[in-house]
């Protein structure tokens, strides 16, 4: 090839180069701005659909959470109402005269294996004004000790309700407790004392579902009491 043709083919295609990407030209300024309207709409939808996939992935787990924990809160809801009726159950078999024969009222607790299986530091037995007559397991660690003086059994002695008391060291166990009681009648409806299950929370109990219990790898549970700003 004629060396001087080949100097005026690539001049002339270098101009049509120049001439089709001139930065001023219609051509250059229309194909730059379909490129960047193609990137911008690339763009866009990227992060749409990520936006969107984030916001479900959050979704579904937070519904897969809310699931988990409402399972394991039933589960606790029913391991409260299973000591309530049970702590209802026996406060109906004890008679008023039981109350002035403490004797009796010890051997009624201990001939019921199953009731006081259900928690882990026993049972007692207080009159009206929150002082405890009967307790198992003996020694007899809660006689003698006014609990209403300390607001542990005021529900269940004064409005006559079920109640749970507010966990505290219990200065005999030495250790974090709290109380579930309901409240003992007489033939006329009347509350003469209340039958009290004691949780110790060091040892084996029924909330352990809640601690040993793990969700994932890090997560895990915890048991809230609003009323008293308590976890």
């Amino acid at each position: 090839m004629d060396p001087q043709m080949s100097g005026v083919s690539d001049t002339s295609l270098s101009g049509k180069v120049r001439e089709i990407f001139h930065w001023g030209s219609l051509k250059t300024r229309i194909t730059l701005g379909l490129l960047g309207i193609f990137l911008i709409n690339i763009w866009s939808l990227t992060f749409y659909t990520s936006w969107t996939l984030r916001d479900d992935m959050q979704r579904q787990l937070g519904e897969q959470q809310f699931s988990t924990v409402s399972l394991l809160a039933s589960q606790v809801n029913f391991d409260f109402d299973e000591r309530f009726v049970a702590l209802k159950v026996i406060a109906g078999q004890i008679s008023p005269d039981l109350f002035l024969q403490p004797a009796r009222l010890q051997i009624l607790l201990q001939e019921r294996p199953t009731f006081q299986s259900l928690f882990n530091a026993g049972t007692f037995v207080a009159t009206a004004d929150g002082t405890a007559i009967a307790s198992l397991p003996l020694p007899v660690e809660h006689i003698d000790v006014n609990h209403l003086q300390r607001d542990r059994l005021a529900a269940a002695l004064k409005e006559g309700r079920p109640d749970i008391s507010r966990p505290f060291v219990d200065a005999v166990l030495k250790s974090p407790t709290f109380l579930m009681s309901t409240p003992i009648r007489d033939g006329q409806s009347k509350v003469i004392g209340v039958l009290v299950g004691v949780t110790d929370l060091r040892k084996p109990n029924f909330l352990d579902q809640v601690t040993v219990n793990r969700y994932g790898k890090t997560g895990g549970f915890l048991l809230v009491a609003p009323q008293y700003r308590m976890v």
